[in-house]
């Protein structure tokens, strides 16, 4: 909860159940679209891509779902784009790098600009499979590595403020 804007409670409420679904319809559907994750063994640059492409499309469907006031569904664009923010944070190693390569990283994303190709520590996208799960298969960096569960309280205020710094560049208004 603390992760979204200053909204109002029945508001957060809305955009916590829908970043919740999202997870379940994915788990279900076995779509990974709407995360930022890496098919195993596909190249970081790849789903930087697929992940800044799937942004700017709920983007674009925020604003035509808002534009003909039909809030409700406005709503779940806005809910799985804080979701996308949220997995970028938790499914990369962006923790691990330094503030300037963090900063620069986060310009990137919020800017929809290609994957930044930082000197001497990359940005790393982490991947699930099945085989990763039973420690079956090693990939170059995997759910296991990333930090993707229980951020602490300050990851928490990063979190929230790179959801912040995106809403205010794109005008999202909830």
């Amino acid at each position: 909860m603390r992760v979204y804007p200053d909204v109002s409670g029945e508001l957060k409420r809305c955009l916590s159940h829908s970043s919740m679904l999202l997870d379940l319809v994915g788990w279900f559907r076995r779509r990974r679209e709407q995360h930022f994750e890496r098919y195993p063994f596909a190249s970081h640059e790849i789903a930087w891509e697929i992940g800044v492409l799937e942004l700017r499309y709920r983007l674009m469907k925020y604003r035509w779902h808002y534009q003909r006031r039909k809030f409700r569904r406005a709503c779940r664009e806005v809910g799985i784009m804080i979701h996308m923010i949220e997995d970028f944070y938790l499914h990369t190693n962006i923790y691990d790098l330094s503030r300037e390569a963090a900063q620069e990283v986060l310009d990137r994303l919020i800017a929809l600009d290609p994957y930044p190709d930082l000197e001497g520590e990359p940005l790393k996208i982490a991947s699930k499979s099945f085989f990763q799960r039973f420690g079956l298969q090693q990939d170059e960096y995997t759910y296991r590595q990333a930090i993707h569960r229980n951020p602490s309280p300050e990851q928490l205020d990063q979190i929230a403020a790179g959801v912040k710094r995106c809403f205010d560049h794109y005008g999202i208004i909830v």
